[in-house]
């Protein structure tokens, strides 16, 4: 009964919302601007409906308002049926329907994943529309719909149809084409604008191939006004450090005066890794099976050794052939500073790389794994082909079985978890947030900071822009 009670009281806060901003407005971009302050004061109280609402009910009423309502055709006189037969109209997949709307309400990503993630939550319950999703449909979808606006769709794509379409409505001078010319005419854009947009929507693998082009840059995440409320929740990170017996005394043994930069500072460096017998084994060739991971080869360990945070060293520039193992140099490097406060920004050249980079995190143990598995568990059973991941946390992770949509899918969650949008704020995190994570994952550890790749477009255009805070 208290479910059945609760169930109610959310309906009818989700009908009242919506009741709420139709009558107040029929405006796209004033209901658009409102559904993106309550998206981001999710749990907080909605004046209009004078409670809390959860992040699938603010979803759901956003859907319903600016879902456009069918023009009511007129009835035609019916016509003697022919004696010739008339194929019936092909039905439109859950998973075209779904791509469909969802580009038809989203502009960016950002809108879109609003609508993705009530669709996950509604998977096997009957929607607004009448329809009922699967699993595989809703993620079919969203491999669609991630895929478009990855290759260049939304504000930009809207924009020049737009202008296409604004220029085709300017008179023309010239003769009048009569029905059946406008007809030809207009059914051979329709099946132009198709062809581009299916084009769009499959074109491109899971990691593309060398010669691919830079791609376009992508959004940057806008900052949200805060109430008073995220204000006092915000604080410094104060996550302790595991001890990792890095041999921080050699350092300090060995010349401490000769200091990054200065002459003699390679043979101090040399001298402290031969101490701490770093890199001081043999190339392995061959592949150990019964490890459950191959340890790091002799260059590897040199990298990881030097850029630690008890490492003097604070910048290295590391010239290996191609093959030599770099990404996993890189997982090594980051997860030595997973408790640094420091943003986490490998920078990359193509958007195929940074895919890659994210498929390299699941395959290698690392701490930034062991978080997003805490936050996905479905997901990770899924990436270690077990269960229980925790039983894995040391193994390596084979994705080579796995399709490419998956694969794909996979990457795009992990980068998702690692963002942790909403947890951080001006540099500082949100404390009962922090504490929600530890009370649900009680002996786990948590970054002390978010972490994303980008390829050079991004990273040198629009994410190098300086905010009005100087920042």
């Amino acid at each position: 009964e208290e479910k059945e009670k609760k169930k109610k009281e959310s309906q009818g806060g989700v009908d009242e919302l919506v009741e709420y901003v139709k009558r107040k407005t029929s405006n796209k971009a004033k209901i658009e601007q409102y559904f993106n302050g309550l998206f981001a004061k999710v749990g907080q109280k909605v004046r209009a409906v004078g409670r809390p609402m959860s992040h699938a009910e603010i979803t759901e009423a956003w859907m319903r308002c600016t879902q456009e309502e069918e023009p009511k055709k007129k009835p035609r006189p019916q016509r003697a049926p022919s004696r010739r037969t008339i194929a019936a109209p092909k039905e439109e997949s859950n998973a075209d329907y779904m791509v469909h709307q969802i580009l038809q309400k989203c502009s960016d990503l950002n809108k879109a994943q609003h609508y993705i993630n009530w669709l996950h939550e509604n998977v096997g319950k009957p929607t607004p529309s009448g329809r009922t999703f699967a699993l595989d449909e809703v993620t079919e979808a969203e491999l669609r719909v991630l895929q478009f606006f990855e290759e260049g769709g939304g504000d930009q794509a809207a924009s020049s149809s737009s202008d296409s379409e604004s220029s085709s409505l300017k008179p023309r001078r010239g003769r009048r084409k009569n029905k059946e010319e406008l007809k030809k005419s207009k059914s051979k854009k329709d099946l132009k604008r198709k062809r581009t947009v299916g084009a769009e929507e499959l074109e491109g693998a899971l990691f593309g191939s060398d010669s691919e082009e830079l791609s376009g840059e992508e959004s940057v995440d806008e900052e949200q006004t805060v109430g008073a409320e995220v204000w006092a929740d915000l604080g410094d990170v104060n996550e302790t450090a595991l001890e990792d017996g890095y041999p921080v005394q050699h350092w300090e043994e060995l010349t401490p005066e000769v200091l990054p930069g200065l002459e003699g500072f390679n043979r101090r460096a040399t001298a402290v890794m031969i101490k701490a017998q770093v890199g001081q084994g043999q190339l392995q060739v061959k592949f150990d099976e019964k490890a459950a991971c191959p340890p790091l080869q002799p260059h590897q360990e040199a990298v990881s050794f030097l850029m630690h945070p008890k490492s003097p060293i604070s910048r290295l520039l590391v010239d290996h052939p191609t093959g030599s193992g770099k990404t996993r140099e890189m997982i090594k490097v980051l997860d030595n500073y997973f408790f640094d406060s420091r943003a986490k920004i490998p920078i990359f050249p193509k958007d195929p790389v940074c895919r890659n980079f994210y498929a390299e995190l699941l395959r290698w143990p690392n701490r930034y794994r062991d978080y997003f598995c805490c936050e996905r568990p479905a997901d990770a059973a899924i990436a270690c082909g077990k269960p229980e991941w925790k039983g894995q946390r040391n193994y390596l992770w084979d994705l080579s079985g796995f399709p490419e949509e998956e694969v794909r899918r996979l990457c795009y969650s992990i980068r998702e978890v690692l963002e942790m949008k909403g947890m951080f704020f001006m540099g500082r995190v949100r404390r009962s947030l922090r504490a929600a994570f530890h009370k649900k994952n009680p002996g786990e550890c948590m970054p002390a900071a978010p972490l994303r790749a980008l390829g050079y477009t991004s990273a040198g255009g629009c994410f190098a822009t300086i905010g009005k805070n100087g920042k």
